[in-house]
Protein backbone atom coordinates (compact mmCIF):
# COMPACT_ATOMS: atom_id res chain seq x y z
CA UNK A 1 0.00 0.00 0.00
CA UNK A 2 1.14 3.26 -0.73
CA UNK A 3 2.20 5.77 2.41
CA UNK A 4 3.17 8.67 0.74
CA UNK A 5 0.51 8.36 -2.84
CA UNK A 6 4.28 9.25 -4.44
CA UNK A 7 3.96 5.97 -5.81
CA UNK A 8 6.75 4.50 -3.58
CA UNK A 9 4.86 1.10 -3.80
CA UNK A 10 6.06 0.00 -6.95
CA UNK A 11 9.57 0.48 -5.95
CA UNK A 12 12.03 -2.27 -4.73
CA UNK A 13 14.89 -2.24 -2.71
CA UNK A 14 18.15 -1.30 -4.26
CA UNK A 15 20.53 1.74 -4.76
CA UNK A 16 19.29 4.66 -2.58
CA UNK A 17 16.33 2.42 -1.68
CA UNK A 18 16.92 0.92 2.54
CA UNK A 19 16.50 -2.96 2.45
CA UNK A 20 13.24 -2.12 4.70
CA UNK A 21 11.41 -0.27 1.43
CA UNK A 22 10.39 3.73 1.83
CA UNK A 23 9.55 3.74 5.00
CA UNK A 24 9.64 7.87 5.73
CA UNK A 25 9.83 10.81 3.56
CA UNK A 26 14.02 10.74 4.15
CA UNK A 27 13.83 7.79 2.61
CA UNK A 28 11.96 8.73 -0.27
CA UNK A 29 14.01 11.80 -0.70
CA UNK A 30 17.02 9.14 -0.93
CA UNK A 31 15.40 7.46 -4.35
CA UNK A 32 14.72 10.59 -5.51
CA UNK A 33 18.57 11.48 -5.44
CA UNK A 34 19.34 8.01 -6.60
CA UNK A 35 17.46 8.65 -9.53
CA UNK A 36 18.79 12.07 -10.13
CA UNK A 37 22.53 10.76 -9.83
CA UNK A 38 24.48 10.28 -13.02
CA UNK A 39 24.89 6.80 -13.21
CA UNK A 40 28.06 7.74 -16.03
CA UNK A 41 26.24 5.21 -18.44
CA UNK A 42 27.91 7.01 -21.78
CA UNK A 43 25.32 4.75 -24.68
CA UNK A 44 22.18 6.02 -24.39
CA UNK A 45 20.88 2.70 -25.87
CA UNK A 46 21.90 0.51 -23.03
CA UNK A 47 20.97 2.80 -20.29
CA UNK A 48 19.39 1.07 -17.51
CA UNK A 49 18.06 0.35 -13.87
CA UNK A 50 18.01 4.26 -12.53
CA UNK A 51 19.85 5.39 -15.78
CA UNK A 52 16.50 4.83 -18.29
CA UNK A 53 14.33 6.52 -15.73
CA UNK A 54 16.38 9.69 -15.64
CA UNK A 55 15.14 12.52 -18.05
CA UNK A 56 18.07 13.80 -20.98
CA UNK A 57 16.22 16.03 -23.35
CA UNK A 58 16.98 19.64 -23.06
CA UNK A 59 15.04 20.40 -25.72
CA UNK A 60 12.22 22.63 -24.44
CA UNK A 61 14.74 23.95 -22.24
CA UNK A 62 16.32 25.09 -25.27
CA UNK A 63 13.37 25.82 -27.24
CA UNK A 64 12.83 28.44 -24.16
CA UNK A 65 15.99 30.07 -24.12
CA UNK A 66 15.91 30.80 -27.77
CA UNK A 67 12.34 32.32 -27.71
CA UNK A 68 13.21 34.52 -24.79
CA UNK A 69 16.98 35.28 -26.26
CA UNK A 70 16.65 37.91 -28.48
CA UNK A 71 20.25 37.86 -29.96
CA UNK A 72 19.91 34.49 -31.88
CA UNK A 73 17.97 35.96 -34.33
CA UNK A 74 18.20 33.59 -37.54
CA UNK A 75 18.07 30.39 -34.95
CA UNK A 76 15.21 31.06 -33.36
CA UNK A 77 13.11 32.20 -36.19
CA UNK A 78 13.70 28.86 -37.97
CA UNK A 79 11.62 26.40 -37.89
CA UNK A 80 13.14 23.06 -36.92
CA UNK A 81 12.66 19.72 -38.95
CA UNK A 82 13.28 16.33 -37.44
CA UNK A 83 15.32 14.28 -39.48
CA UNK A 84 16.34 10.77 -39.57
CA UNK A 85 19.93 10.29 -40.29
CA UNK A 86 22.97 12.75 -40.44
CA UNK A 87 23.36 12.41 -44.23
CA UNK A 88 20.02 14.44 -45.16
CA UNK A 89 18.60 14.15 -48.66
CA UNK A 90 15.85 16.40 -50.09
CA UNK A 91 14.07 17.27 -53.19
CA UNK A 92 13.71 20.76 -55.06
CA UNK A 93 12.01 21.37 -57.66
CA UNK A 94 13.87 23.73 -60.20
CA UNK A 95 11.16 23.92 -62.77
CA UNK A 96 7.70 22.66 -64.42
CA UNK A 97 9.52 22.05 -67.45
CA UNK A 98 9.21 23.26 -70.92
CA UNK A 99 9.30 26.92 -72.27
CA UNK A 100 7.06 29.88 -72.37
CA UNK A 101 5.86 28.84 -76.17
CA UNK A 102 6.49 25.29 -75.81
CA UNK A 103 2.17 24.75 -75.88
CA UNK A 104 1.80 26.04 -78.63
CA UNK A 105 0.94 23.60 -82.01
CA UNK A 106 -0.85 22.85 -84.52
CA UNK A 107 -4.22 21.16 -84.64
CA UNK A 108 -2.88 17.68 -85.46
CA UNK A 109 0.44 17.91 -84.75
CA UNK A 110 2.34 15.86 -81.84
CA UNK A 111 1.78 17.00 -78.78
CA UNK A 112 5.25 17.92 -76.98
CA UNK A 113 6.17 16.20 -74.04
CA UNK A 114 7.59 18.43 -71.40
CA UNK A 115 8.21 17.24 -67.52
CA UNK A 116 9.05 18.95 -64.33
CA UNK A 117 12.67 19.38 -63.42
CA UNK A 118 14.81 17.99 -60.09
CA UNK A 119 17.69 18.23 -58.29
CA UNK A 120 18.91 15.93 -55.29
CA UNK A 121 20.81 17.63 -52.38
CA UNK A 122 22.30 16.80 -49.40
CA UNK A 123 22.61 18.67 -46.25
CA UNK A 124 25.24 17.22 -43.42
CA UNK A 125 23.86 17.28 -40.07
CA UNK A 126 27.16 18.49 -37.50
CA UNK A 127 27.64 17.75 -33.65
CA UNK A 128 27.26 20.76 -31.56
CA UNK A 129 29.02 19.60 -28.17
CA UNK A 130 29.92 21.31 -25.04
CA UNK A 131 30.49 20.27 -21.51
CA UNK A 132 29.58 21.36 -18.17
CA UNK A 133 29.79 20.74 -14.73
CA UNK A 134 29.21 20.98 -11.24
CA UNK A 135 31.46 20.14 -7.98
CA UNK A 136 30.74 17.74 -5.65
CA UNK A 137 30.54 20.21 -2.52
CA UNK A 138 27.96 22.22 -4.65
CA UNK A 139 25.94 18.80 -5.26
CA UNK A 140 25.70 18.14 -1.47
CA UNK A 141 24.87 21.79 -0.48
CA UNK A 142 21.42 22.86 -0.85
CA UNK A 143 20.34 24.85 -4.22
CA UNK A 144 21.90 21.51 -6.59
CA UNK A 145 18.71 21.96 -8.92
CA UNK A 146 19.33 25.33 -9.24
CA UNK A 147 23.21 25.29 -9.72
CA UNK A 148 22.72 22.77 -12.05
CA UNK A 149 19.91 23.67 -14.21
CA UNK A 150 21.69 27.10 -14.38
CA UNK A 151 24.85 25.35 -15.82
CA UNK A 152 22.46 23.49 -18.35
CA UNK A 153 20.85 26.96 -19.25
CA UNK A 154 24.83 28.30 -19.90
CA UNK A 155 25.95 25.18 -21.90
CA UNK A 156 22.71 25.82 -24.06
CA UNK A 157 23.01 29.19 -25.09
CA UNK A 158 26.72 28.41 -25.68
CA UNK A 159 24.84 25.94 -28.64
CA UNK A 160 23.16 28.64 -29.89
CA UNK A 161 25.83 31.33 -29.82
CA UNK A 162 27.20 28.74 -32.21
CA UNK A 163 24.22 27.60 -33.96
CA UNK A 164 23.04 31.44 -34.94
CA UNK A 165 26.81 32.43 -36.20
CA UNK A 166 27.85 28.94 -37.70
CA UNK A 167 23.38 29.85 -39.46
CA UNK A 168 25.55 33.05 -41.46
CA UNK A 169 29.21 32.03 -40.91
CA UNK A 170 29.82 28.62 -40.74
CA UNK A 171 32.26 27.08 -43.75
CA UNK A 172 33.25 23.64 -43.87
CA UNK A 173 35.73 24.20 -46.34
CA UNK A 174 37.73 26.38 -43.54
CA UNK A 175 36.28 24.00 -40.54
CA UNK A 176 35.38 20.44 -41.48
CA UNK A 177 33.50 20.26 -38.12
CA UNK A 178 31.16 23.44 -38.91
CA UNK A 179 27.62 23.12 -41.49
CA UNK A 180 27.82 25.54 -44.54
CA UNK A 181 25.96 28.84 -43.51
CA UNK A 182 24.37 31.24 -45.99
CA UNK A 183 27.53 32.92 -46.67
CA UNK A 184 29.45 29.84 -47.83
CA UNK A 185 26.26 28.51 -49.48
CA UNK A 186 25.81 31.61 -51.42
CA UNK A 187 29.41 31.87 -52.62
CA UNK A 188 29.54 28.39 -53.91
CA UNK A 189 25.90 28.54 -55.68
CA UNK A 190 26.19 28.90 -59.35
CA UNK A 191 29.78 30.42 -58.86
CA UNK A 192 28.48 33.63 -56.53
CA UNK A 193 25.56 34.46 -58.47
CA UNK A 194 23.33 35.50 -55.42
CA UNK A 195 26.24 37.39 -54.11
CA UNK A 196 26.61 41.12 -54.69
CA UNK A 197 29.67 43.19 -54.20
CA UNK A 198 28.87 46.62 -52.84
CA UNK A 199 32.30 47.79 -54.17
CA UNK A 200 30.95 48.41 -57.94
CA UNK A 201 28.63 50.73 -56.24
CA UNK A 202 31.60 53.34 -54.95
CA UNK A 203 35.51 51.82 -55.89
CA UNK A 204 36.22 54.64 -53.21
CA UNK A 205 34.47 55.46 -50.08
CA UNK A 206 32.48 58.82 -50.26
CA UNK A 207 33.37 61.45 -47.85
CA UNK A 208 31.25 60.15 -45.07
CA UNK A 209 31.65 63.84 -42.78
CA UNK A 210 28.96 65.47 -45.54
CA UNK A 211 25.80 64.28 -44.81
CA UNK A 212 24.88 63.80 -48.39
CA UNK A 213 27.47 61.87 -48.98
CA UNK A 214 25.95 59.65 -46.28
CA UNK A 215 22.33 59.53 -47.26
CA UNK A 216 23.35 58.65 -51.59
CA UNK A 217 26.15 55.43 -49.77
CA UNK A 218 22.52 54.74 -48.39
CA UNK A 219 20.51 55.16 -50.59
CA UNK A 220 22.82 53.21 -53.24
CA UNK A 221 22.47 49.96 -50.69
CA UNK A 222 18.36 50.19 -51.55
CA UNK A 223 19.07 50.01 -55.23
CA UNK A 224 21.07 46.89 -54.15
CA UNK A 225 18.34 45.50 -52.40
CA UNK A 226 15.99 46.27 -55.13
CA UNK A 227 18.41 44.61 -58.11
CA UNK A 228 18.52 41.39 -55.23
CA UNK A 229 14.82 41.61 -55.23
CA UNK A 230 14.24 41.89 -58.85
CA UNK A 231 16.76 38.99 -59.42
CA UNK A 232 15.21 36.60 -56.86
CA UNK A 233 11.36 37.29 -58.01
CA UNK A 234 12.53 36.92 -61.64
CA UNK A 235 12.45 34.10 -64.28
CA UNK A 236 14.34 31.04 -63.35
CA UNK A 237 13.94 32.03 -59.20
CA UNK A 238 9.90 32.91 -59.03
CA UNK A 239 10.93 33.75 -54.98
CA UNK A 240 10.48 36.76 -52.82
CA UNK A 241 12.48 38.05 -50.10
CA UNK A 242 11.32 38.41 -46.51
CA UNK A 243 13.82 39.91 -44.04
CA UNK A 244 17.10 41.51 -43.70
CA UNK A 245 19.94 40.56 -41.42
CA UNK A 246 22.35 42.94 -40.76
CA UNK A 247 24.73 44.10 -37.96
CA UNK A 248 24.02 46.78 -35.74
CA UNK A 249 26.36 49.20 -37.29
CA UNK A 250 24.09 48.82 -40.86
CA UNK A 251 21.16 49.19 -38.64
CA UNK A 252 21.92 52.20 -37.50
CA UNK A 253 23.20 54.02 -40.92
CA UNK A 254 19.58 52.50 -42.36
CA UNK A 255 17.77 54.31 -39.62
CA UNK A 256 20.16 57.94 -39.82
CA UNK A 257 20.20 57.54 -43.24
CA UNK A 258 17.42 55.92 -45.30
CA UNK A 259 14.76 57.68 -47.77
CA UNK A 260 11.58 58.59 -45.98
CA UNK A 261 9.81 56.95 -48.79
CA UNK A 262 11.22 53.65 -48.84
CA UNK A 263 10.50 53.09 -44.72
CA UNK A 264 7.90 50.66 -43.45
CA UNK A 265 5.46 52.29 -41.33
CA UNK A 266 4.28 49.30 -38.55
CA UNK A 267 2.32 51.11 -35.96
CA UNK A 268 0.86 53.96 -37.61
CA UNK A 269 3.03 56.37 -36.36
CA UNK A 270 3.99 59.47 -39.29
CA UNK A 271 7.29 60.15 -37.13
CA UNK A 272 8.53 56.75 -38.44
CA UNK A 273 8.70 58.41 -41.80
CA UNK A 274 11.61 60.54 -40.63
CA UNK A 275 15.62 60.72 -40.90
CA UNK A 276 16.76 58.87 -37.75
CA UNK A 277 13.45 57.15 -36.90
CA UNK A 278 14.14 53.09 -36.82
CA UNK A 279 13.30 51.10 -40.03
CA UNK A 280 11.73 48.03 -39.68
CA UNK A 281 11.77 47.58 -43.28
CA UNK A 282 12.54 48.91 -46.58
CA UNK A 283 9.24 48.93 -48.89
CA UNK A 284 9.76 47.71 -52.66
CA UNK A 285 7.53 47.37 -55.24
CA UNK A 286 7.72 43.30 -54.63
CA UNK A 287 6.98 43.41 -51.18
CA UNK A 288 8.22 44.51 -48.30
CA UNK A 289 11.90 43.40 -46.54
CA UNK A 290 11.94 43.31 -42.77
CA UNK A 291 14.90 44.29 -40.68
CA UNK A 292 16.80 41.81 -38.66
CA UNK A 293 19.31 43.45 -36.87
CA UNK A 294 21.62 40.59 -35.34
CA UNK A 295 25.18 41.31 -33.73
CA UNK A 296 26.11 37.57 -34.55
CA UNK A 297 26.60 38.93 -38.14
CA UNK A 298 30.01 39.49 -38.73
CA UNK A 299 30.51 43.22 -39.14
CA UNK A 300 33.02 45.96 -38.18
CA UNK A 301 33.84 44.73 -35.03
CA UNK A 302 35.35 41.74 -35.88
CA UNK A 303 39.09 41.40 -34.81
CA UNK A 304 41.03 38.61 -34.01
CA UNK A 305 39.64 36.38 -31.09
CA UNK A 306 42.45 36.45 -29.31
CA UNK A 307 42.02 40.39 -29.09
CA UNK A 308 38.69 39.76 -28.03
CA UNK A 309 38.89 37.10 -25.37
CA UNK A 310 42.82 37.60 -24.34
CA UNK A 311 43.66 33.38 -24.63
CA UNK A 312 42.57 30.82 -26.52
CA UNK A 313 41.83 27.20 -25.98
CA UNK A 314 44.67 24.65 -24.96
CA UNK A 315 43.22 22.80 -27.91
CA UNK A 316 44.08 25.57 -30.26
CA UNK A 317 46.42 25.34 -33.29
CA UNK A 318 49.72 26.98 -32.33
CA UNK A 319 50.62 30.04 -34.45
CA UNK A 320 51.52 30.83 -38.14
CA UNK A 321 54.50 32.69 -39.72
CA UNK A 322 54.07 34.79 -42.57
CA UNK A 323 55.50 37.20 -45.31
CA UNK A 324 54.13 40.13 -47.06
CA UNK A 325 54.99 40.65 -50.56
CA UNK A 326 54.25 43.46 -52.62
CA UNK A 327 52.65 42.91 -56.62
CA UNK A 328 52.57 45.68 -58.97
CA UNK A 329 49.61 45.16 -62.50
CA UNK A 330 47.42 42.05 -60.83
CA UNK A 331 44.54 41.37 -62.80
CA UNK A 332 41.26 41.73 -61.16
CA UNK A 333 42.48 43.90 -58.49
CA UNK A 334 40.55 46.47 -56.61
CA UNK A 335 43.44 48.94 -55.36
CA UNK A 336 43.23 52.12 -56.21
CA UNK A 337 44.95 55.37 -55.54
CA UNK A 338 42.82 57.12 -52.96
CA UNK A 339 43.24 53.41 -51.07
CA UNK A 340 47.15 52.49 -51.89
CA UNK A 341 49.08 52.80 -48.79
CA UNK A 342 51.02 50.47 -46.47
CA UNK A 343 49.22 48.38 -44.45
CA UNK A 344 49.67 45.52 -42.16
CA UNK A 345 48.50 41.41 -41.35
CA UNK A 346 48.21 39.01 -39.15
CA UNK A 347 47.30 35.71 -39.35
CA UNK A 348 45.59 33.44 -37.14
CA UNK A 349 45.18 29.41 -37.68
CA UNK A 350 41.85 27.59 -37.78
CA UNK A 351 41.96 23.79 -36.56
CA UNK A 352 38.64 21.58 -37.77
CA UNK A 353 36.32 23.40 -35.19
CA UNK A 354 36.85 26.61 -36.19
CA UNK A 355 38.91 27.86 -33.15
CA UNK A 356 41.62 30.65 -33.71
CA UNK A 357 45.05 30.60 -32.79
CA UNK A 358 47.12 33.52 -31.64
CA UNK A 359 47.34 35.67 -34.28
CA UNK A 360 50.98 35.73 -36.30
CA UNK A 361 53.40 38.45 -35.96
CA UNK A 362 52.32 41.46 -37.61
CA UNK A 363 54.19 41.96 -41.58
CA UNK A 364 53.27 45.00 -43.83
CA UNK A 365 53.16 45.85 -47.66
CA UNK A 366 53.09 48.85 -49.88
CA UNK A 367 50.43 48.32 -52.07
CA UNK A 368 49.97 50.68 -54.89
CA UNK A 369 46.86 50.88 -57.51
CA UNK A 370 46.21 48.04 -59.49
CA UNK A 371 48.77 45.95 -57.36
CA UNK A 372 47.87 43.52 -54.45
CA UNK A 373 49.70 41.60 -51.42
CA UNK A 374 50.66 38.35 -51.34
CA UNK A 375 51.02 36.40 -48.37
CA UNK A 376 52.53 33.33 -47.87
CA UNK A 377 51.54 31.79 -45.18
CA UNK A 378 53.92 28.69 -43.05
CA UNK A 379 51.74 26.45 -40.35
CA UNK A 380 52.75 25.77 -36.72
CA UNK A 381 54.57 22.34 -36.22
CA UNK A 382 51.66 21.21 -34.62
CA UNK A 383 49.70 21.15 -38.24
CA UNK A 384 46.46 21.33 -36.69
CA UNK A 385 45.49 24.26 -39.28
CA UNK A 386 42.49 23.68 -41.79
CA UNK A 387 41.53 27.07 -42.67
CA UNK A 388 43.15 30.60 -41.67
CA UNK A 389 41.56 33.93 -40.74
CA UNK A 390 43.46 36.80 -42.52
CA UNK A 391 42.96 40.20 -40.48
CA UNK A 392 44.31 43.75 -42.21
CA UNK A 393 44.91 46.77 -40.32
CA UNK A 394 43.89 50.49 -41.13
CA UNK A 395 45.88 52.55 -44.08
CA UNK A 396 48.91 53.93 -42.80
CA UNK A 397 49.00 53.37 -39.46
CA UNK A 398 52.67 54.62 -38.99
CA UNK A 399 54.05 51.10 -36.89
CA UNK A 400 52.14 47.56 -36.57
CA UNK A 401 48.76 48.23 -34.30
CA UNK A 402 47.65 46.36 -31.46
CA UNK A 403 45.42 43.54 -32.25
CA UNK A 404 42.31 44.94 -31.40
CA UNK A 405 42.69 47.04 -34.56
CA UNK A 406 42.79 44.75 -36.75
CA UNK A 407 39.50 43.67 -38.63
CA UNK A 408 39.00 40.20 -40.56
CA UNK A 409 39.25 40.42 -44.36
CA UNK A 410 38.22 36.55 -45.21
CA UNK A 411 38.83 33.13 -43.59
CA UNK A 412 40.20 30.89 -45.83
CA UNK A 413 40.71 26.74 -46.34
CA UNK A 414 44.22 25.80 -45.56
CA UNK A 415 46.73 23.48 -48.39
CA UNK A 416 45.26 20.91 -48.18
CA UNK A 417 49.07 19.38 -47.32
CA UNK A 418 48.98 20.31 -43.73
CA UNK A 419 52.72 20.66 -43.75
CA UNK A 420 52.63 23.05 -46.90
CA UNK A 421 52.64 26.85 -46.82
CA UNK A 422 49.59 29.08 -48.24
CA UNK A 423 49.23 31.66 -49.91
CA UNK A 424 46.57 34.11 -50.07
CA UNK A 425 46.62 37.20 -52.54
CA UNK A 426 44.89 40.35 -51.08
CA UNK A 427 43.40 42.31 -53.87
CA UNK A 428 41.00 44.32 -51.92
CA UNK A 429 38.01 41.91 -52.96
CA UNK A 430 37.17 41.39 -49.15
CA UNK A 431 37.19 44.81 -47.08
CA UNK A 432 37.92 44.32 -44.16
CA UNK A 433 35.22 46.46 -41.34
CA UNK A 434 32.68 45.85 -43.85
CA UNK A 435 29.29 45.02 -43.39
CA UNK A 436 27.55 42.02 -44.80
CA UNK A 437 23.84 41.96 -45.26
CA UNK A 438 22.13 38.68 -45.93
CA UNK A 439 18.82 39.38 -47.64
CA UNK A 440 16.92 36.16 -46.85
CA UNK A 441 13.05 34.19 -47.79
CA UNK A 442 12.69 33.09 -44.19
CA UNK A 443 10.34 30.50 -44.82
CA UNK A 444 10.35 26.90 -43.98
CA UNK A 445 11.00 25.58 -47.91
CA UNK A 446 13.68 27.96 -48.41
CA UNK A 447 15.14 27.86 -45.05
CA UNK A 448 15.37 25.38 -42.23
CA UNK A 449 17.38 23.83 -39.03
CA UNK A 450 17.21 20.74 -39.43
CA UNK A 451 17.78 18.38 -35.81
CA UNK A 452 19.16 14.87 -35.67
CA UNK A 453 17.62 14.73 -31.73
CA UNK A 454 16.35 17.03 -29.40
CA UNK A 455 18.64 18.90 -27.33
CA UNK A 456 20.32 16.47 -25.11
CA UNK A 457 22.01 16.27 -21.59
CA UNK A 458 24.91 13.29 -22.04
CA UNK A 459 26.51 12.18 -18.85
CA UNK A 460 29.96 11.97 -18.95
CA UNK A 461 32.63 10.17 -16.23
CA UNK A 462 34.96 12.10 -13.26
CA UNK A 463 38.54 10.78 -13.64
CA UNK A 464 40.98 13.27 -10.89
CA UNK A 465 38.93 15.40 -9.66
CA UNK A 466 35.48 15.64 -7.04
CA UNK A 467 33.20 16.90 -10.21
CA UNK A 468 29.75 15.71 -11.64
CA UNK A 469 30.61 16.35 -15.10
CA UNK A 470 28.09 16.10 -18.20
CA UNK A 471 27.93 17.21 -22.04
CA UNK A 472 24.84 19.30 -23.85
CA UNK A 473 24.73 17.85 -27.29
CA UNK A 474 22.50 19.28 -30.53
CA UNK A 475 22.79 17.41 -33.85
CA UNK A 476 21.96 19.76 -36.37
CA UNK A 477 22.93 22.12 -39.33
CA UNK A 478 21.22 24.83 -41.49
CA UNK A 479 19.47 23.58 -44.44
CA UNK A 480 19.18 26.24 -47.31
CA UNK A 481 16.39 24.26 -49.56
CA UNK A 482 15.74 26.52 -52.79
CA UNK A 483 19.92 28.87 -52.22
CA UNK A 484 17.89 30.86 -55.13
CA UNK A 485 15.27 32.82 -52.92
CA UNK A 486 18.36 34.17 -50.43
CA UNK A 487 20.97 37.40 -51.66
CA UNK A 488 24.46 38.57 -49.82
CA UNK A 489 25.36 41.68 -50.38
CA UNK A 490 29.06 42.38 -49.05
CA UNK A 491 31.40 45.19 -48.62
CA UNK A 492 29.24 47.86 -47.36
CA UNK A 493 30.89 50.12 -45.27
CA UNK A 494 28.36 51.88 -42.25
CA UNK A 495 28.56 55.40 -42.71
CA UNK A 496 28.27 55.25 -38.54
CA UNK A 497 30.74 52.53 -38.00
CA UNK A 498 33.81 53.82 -35.85
CA UNK A 499 36.63 51.78 -38.09
CA UNK A 500 37.43 52.38 -41.58
CA UNK A 501 39.52 50.43 -43.47
CA UNK A 502 41.24 52.95 -45.71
Amino acid sequence: MSAFGLGEGLVVAGAGVPAGGIQSYEDWNAFVKAVQTSTYQTDHSQLTGLGALRVESLENTLRAIVEREDTFKLFRALKRQPVTSAVHEYAVQTSIGGQPAGAFNSELGAIASEVGEYERRIVFVKYLMTQAAISHVAAVQRGIVNLKAQENMNALLRLARAANWACYHGDSRVAPMQFDGLEATLEQFRNGEHVFDFQTQFSDLPDFSQEANRQNYVRALVDAIYAAYAKVVGVGNFGKLTHAHLDPFAQVSLDRYLDPAYRVVLDGNPTALTYGAPVSGIRTSFGHVYTEQDIWVESNGTMPSYARYGKVPDTAPGKPTVAATAQTGVAGSRWTTAKAGTYFYVVAAIDERGVESIPSDPVSAAVTAGGAVQLTITPNADRKQTGYAIYRSKRNPGSAPALSDYRLVKRIPANSDPAANTVFVDKDLDVPGSSKIFLVRREPEALQWVQLLPATQFPLYPTNAAIIPWAVLLYGALMVGIPNHHFLIKNFVPPEAPWKPY
